[in-house]
């Protein structure tokens, strides 16, 4: 692929200088165009919070030589993007401008917006310009003159980009020289051969005739200009390119340049995935230039993504030639080098050179020395590709703004006093803080933990290669005994880990911010722990030393840091992941796995081997140091907390069952073997050694994102959100890793594992699907384990260990050969597998059942009951829907509290009986009300019968019964003087919430049992419309009592009345609230009151159709 990209590349360069094909008008052409005669012109500009460089796009098409009267200038502006209207508003627009204000619809991307501008021009001609772009003034006319010399199959016309700001910092110029080669060499050599050209995303010239009949532009694709391009030539027409310039501001924020190449390369993703749906009939229609498109298209996409890897094989090959060099060669033929060897030394120099000739082209003479360093932009390139490959499947339509203006701090900066000392120390400042910015973005430190971790194990390899290869075989055996050893520690340390990461993501969901006080508290605790268990070991090392027949006790020594500076790794690895500091994460994986093989090659070459071991805890100290320092330096905000003990309690059971998933995953990936070892010969036992290697490779692969469930999940749900859609992406994400490594090292292992292990190892092909199958099921329930765990479901970790001790118990029955314990295994697997997915369906069942079981028994338990109180105090009963702490309690929790809250101080005793959500105690007491929880959305009112006949009659003087929707109807067996608390009437929510029968049933309990349950009772209600619906439906025979509902102003003081008038909702945004009514009636209220200010502050199930319907 590269050398036919490089022979591309030099054909289309050799066209490019000596066939110019652009399109040039001379001076003289303009100076001979009749002004009186020129089309009405349209210039589209979508604008989106650009609101900084509006005034400098108004005065660049203010210079554009075109008759101010046949132009037509639309800003095409987002309905939600306030401060951009507001700010075109006021500024002295010239007449041929027209603010288009877009309707608020998705998806929310520069092509929609076009499309949407599509409709309202009038020009016969129409150019789409970016709000930074400064256009060349005779750039209209040249187009105008283009399109008059060219055939009529001719439909758009490219002007040439490049940059007004390339010498602002190195990326920028790194930038300039991209799009000089691209705009001068590449796009015309394409023009040439008459072949598809993907457009510049501005300064594209149309017949807008022409354009309608291709319906515009995509709105859902991110690089609509690639697409488009494309769907011209498919259509028959062609684009030319012009000679003339538009310049635009070069990206110099490496964050935004991220964003913006990320957007860029998910879009010609789209593309190429969209054209190629029917590629046969695509190469059976294009011919040659179907190939073209390959290679523009589909070879640029691929070569982002293996460049890194061909790169690290390359290196590889030269620097470690002894231990991958003959392996390499053993794969390729000796013809494959040679075409290598041209691509590297021609391909390279063609690259570089074509770079050169571009930035020559644009009088960039300066430039050309930074094109040396061009390969570290192509690096962060493939890290854009990266990202774009995972937006393309977590948010596929989602337009990443670029943002425009850096350059405008620039122009202010020139005219400062002592620029030239002042200029350096902002430039290395602004530097390391968009490195720090760059480095914090969960999508993109993510992405770079994922390519640390196969970096990370590529040294691990390398390390066990190396110490393989230079190690005789008993110093060999205590370091792979080490490395059990560390394993075994894991266990505990993960656990650790695992737990530190789910606490501290639960609080930076919760709090928006680092709680470095549990870091601390943990740590020191942790240390304590550690230092004991490295006493414990010391003390049984020559113990050790005899039992595992060890001549020297040094090793063993030597691992003794390791349970002290592992654990408080653990720890601060822990804390950085719920952080979400995953590029810190990838720097310490690549540390330590580096640091590992350095000192290694570095004790060996020195003649120190015996010291060899030392390099496992010198590794970790390395990473331990970079970890220490960032979790001291990851500060955040002072937090006040109500309970500082239990806001920063250590997730006990989290860590007991991360124990249980470690141990699980250790049954999986190790015990298989030892038991491989005792059951089988010894040469069946090595090559059944070789299948489990495979295998830790597919489940490393499909863990690869796995590793973001804890510290992801964990951040939602600190933050009350649902986490079901992201699991769903990590779920996608985990499928998809899994499929490339089930094909990879199970239907292709006859080719792949060869190469990774040697002839050796050809023994394990005919098991390698069936092992490799067994992985991906267990990398899948791991997830679902984890996931669940992390929900505070803790009975998945401990089914995934019992399904483990299957396997153990399997292969004890059945291991006669490799074949037998490979079918115990995978059984073992997909069991596993088939037990949490059924599991995660019936989990909300059987909770039911346990809970409602629990209640069951409590019956015949002890209840705290009061005897008759003296001096008038009464014993109040209340039956509620829900308690306060309920995960769904809303305001008439509250009202309900503070009522039981203000008796209570006046010497009652209340007690109130509601439901239970799974997630609090059957019984508490806060603020000295007493709360007994039984059952749950429903059975809550079955069990208040129960309990009331078996428990509680008797034991009161008032009973309380809030309804909520339903009441529990006390006065049909309740002796007690009874008391019916309403907030509304729910008729009208039956109605719309609910389906039929369920809504006829409960209509017909409100408006038919109810009145006859409690013709005599006294009712209390919270306002004068909820007494007037009581009344008006006939559910009692007695006036209603108004209790209106309040502010503790204690807390809460009135404010000074605003002079701007405002209507302010605060609360859930359910349909019990009604909101539409209020959202209705705001177009007329603003028609009447233009300066009233309307708020709605809430969140809830119905804030999607709420915020359509405004």
């Amino acid at each position: 692929i590269y050398f036919l990209d490089v022979l591309f590349n030099l054909y289309v360069l050799l066209k490019s200088l000596h066939f110019p094909p652009e399109i040039k008008i001379s001076d003289e052409e303009l100076g001979n165009i009749d002004e009186k005669r020129l089309p009405l012109y349209t210039i589209l500009c979508p604008l989106y919070r650009e609101a900084r460089v509006l005034p400098q796009f108004i005065k660049a098409i203010g210079e554009l030589d075109w008759p101010k009267d046949k132009l037509e200038v639309l800003l095409l502006l987002e309905e939600n993007d306030e401060s951009t209207i507001e700010a075109a508003e006021k500024l002295d627009l010239p007449a041929c401008f027209k603010i288009v204000v877009v309707p608020h619809s998705m998806p929310k991307t520069k092509p929609k917006a076009c499309n949407y501008g599509l409709t309202m021009a009038k020009g016969e001609y129409i150019v789409v310009y970016d709000a930074e772009d400064k256009p060349e003034a005779s750039q209209l006319k040249k187009a105008y003159l283009a399109f008059a010399k060219t055939p009529k199959n001719v439909a758009c016309l490219q002007a040439k980009l490049n940059y007004y700001n390339p010498r602002h910092n190195l990326l920028t110029r790194f930038f300039t020289a991209e799009y000089s080669l691209w705009f001068d060499v590449i796009l015309p050599g394409l023009q040439s051969i008459d072949t598809m050209i993907p457009l510049g995303g501005t300064s594209n010239h149309f017949r807008t005739s022409e354009l309608l009949l291709l319906h515009g532009w995509d709105p859902f694709n991110v690089t609509e200009d690639c697409d488009l391009g494309t769907r011209l030539f498919k259509a028959g027409y062609k684009t030319a390119i012009v000679d003339t310039i538009t310049l635009e501001e070069a990206n110099s924020n490496v964050k935004n340049w991220l964003r913006q190449r990320s957007r860029w390369i998910k879009g010609y993703l789209q593309t190429y995935l969209v054209h190629m749906r029917n590629p046969l009939s695509f190469i059976a229609q294009h011919g040659s230039h179907a190939f073209i498109f390959q290679l523009v298209v589909g070879g640029k996409i691929a070569f982002m993504f293996i460049n890194p890897i061909l790169w690290v094989v390359t290196i590889s090959y030269f620097t470690l030639y002894a231990i991958v060099g003959p392996t390499i060669e053993s794969l390729f033929p000796a013809v494959i080098f040679y075409i290598a060897a041209f691509a590297l030394v021609a391909g390279n120099f063609i690259c570089l050179y074509n770079y050169m000739i571009g930035c020559a082209k644009r009088d960039h003479w300066d430039l050309i020395k930074y094109i040396f360093f061009v390969p570290f932009y192509w690096l962060m390139i493939s890290v854009g590709a990266v990202i774009a490959l995972f937006q393309l499947f977590v948010k596929p339509h989602y337009w990443e703004k670029t943002i425009h203006g850096f350059h405008i701090d620039d122009k202010e900066a020139e005219s400062a006093k002592d620029m030239t000392t002042i200029q350096p120390q902002r430039v290395k400042r602004m530097n390391i803080r968009q490195l720090s910015e760059f480095m914090s973005s969960p999508m993109i430190s993510g992405s770079i933990l994922v390519a640390a971790s196969l970096f990370g194990n590529f040294c691990n390899y390398l390390y066990n290669a190396y110490l393989g290869r230079n190690v005789n075989l008993e110093d060999f055996g205590v370091i792979t005994l080490i490395g059990s050893f560390i394993y075994i520690s894991g266990v505990p340390m993960g656990a650790l880990s695992r737990a530190v990461t789910y606490k501290s993501a639960l609080l930076f969901g919760k709090y928006d911010t680092a709680i470095q006080d549990f870091w601390r508290i943990i740590r020191k605790k942790s240390y304590i722990l550690a230092l004991g268990i490295a006493a414990v070991w010391l003390a049984l090392l020559p113990s050790l030393q005899l039992f595992f027949h060890i001549d020297s006790i040094i090793p063993l020594l030597l691992f003794t840091p390791v349970w002290v500076i592992g654990t408080l790794a653990s720890v601060d690895g822990g804390f950085l992941g719920g952080n979400l500091r995953f590029g810190t994460l990838a720097v310490l994986v690549v540390a330590e796995a580096l640091s590992k093989l350095v000192f290694s090659i570095a004790f060996v070459e020195y003649g120190l081997v015996e010291y060899v071991y030392a390099a496992i805890p010198l590794s970790m100290t390395v990473s331990f140091a970079i970890g220490w320092w960032s979790a001291v330096n990851t500060r955040g905000k002072p937090i006040v907390f109500e309970d500082k003990v239990h806001a920063l309690a250590f997730p006990k059971k989290f860590f007991a069952t991360s124990i249980l998933a470690t141990l699980t995953g250790i049954t999986y990936m190790s015990l298989d073997v030892m038991l491989a070892k005792h059951y089988l010969a010894p040469g069946d036992a090595g090559t059944y050694g070789f299948l489990s290697l495979t295998g830790k490779m597919v489940y490393f692969l499909g863990s690869l994102f796995s590793q973001f469930t804890i510290p992801m999940v964990s951040r939602e749900i600190g933050r009350n959100k649902k986490p079901e859609q992201l699991f769903a992406k990590i779920l996608i994400l985990v499928l998809l890793v899994n499929f490339f490594a089930f094909t990879i090292f199970g239907l292709l292992g006859d080719i792949t594992i060869p190469f990774l292990w040697g002839r050796n190892a050809t023994a394990v092909i005919p098991h390698l699907s069936l092992y490799a199958f067994a992985m991906v099921t267990f990398s899948i329930s791991s997830l679902f384990i984890t996931y669940h765990q992390v929900r505070g479901e803790y009975l998945f970790p401990v089914v995934g260990f019992l399904f483990g001790l299957t396997e153990i118990a399997g292969i004890s029955l059945h291991h006669g050969s490799i074949e037998a314990i490979t079918d115990v295994v995978a059984l073992s697997g997909v069991a596993s597998l088939f037990g949490i997915l059924l599991l995660d369906r019936l989990y909300g069942t059987l909770i039911i059942v346990y809970w409602n079981s629990i209640d069951f028994f409590g019956l015949f338990g002890r209840l705290p009951i009061k005897e008759k109180l003296p001096g008038g105090r009464l014993r109040i009963l209340i039956f509620n829907w829900r308690d306060i702490r309920h995960i769904w309690s809303g305001g008439a929790e509250v009202y309900v509290h503070e009522l039981a809250k203000r008796w209570v101080k006046m010497g009652h005793v209340v007690t109130i009986f509601c439901g239970n959500d799974g997630k609090s105690l059957r019984r508490e007491t806060i603020d000295g009300v007493r709360i007994i929880r039984r059952g749950g959305f429903y059975l809550v009112y079955v069990w208040a019968y129960l309990y009331y006949m078996y428990r509680l009659s008797g034991n009161y003087d008032v009973i309380i019964d809030s309804e909520n929707g339903l009441p529990f109807f006390t006065p049909f067996y309740a002796r007690e003087k009874v008391f019916l608390l309403i907030h509304h009437v729910h008729q009208e929510v039956f109605r719309k919430r609910l389906l039929p029968p369920f809504s006829w049933i409960a209509m017909i309990l409100e408006k038919r049992l109810m009145p006859i349950a409690y013709r005599n009772t006294e009712v209390i209600t919270i306002s004068p419309s909820s007494k007037t619906d009581i009344l008006d439906h006939k559910l009692t025979k007695k006036e209603p009592h108004i209790v209106y509902s309040g502010v503790d102003l204690s807390l809460c003081k009135p404010g000074e009345k605003s002079a701007r008038p405002m209507v302010l909702y605060l609360g859930r945004l359910t349909g019990l609230k009604s909101l539409s009514v209020l959202i209705n009636a705001a177009k007329k209220i603003i028609s009447r009151i233009p300066e009233v200010r309307i708020v709605i502050a809430g969140d809830g199930p119905d804030r999607p159709r709420l915020v359509k319907l405004v």
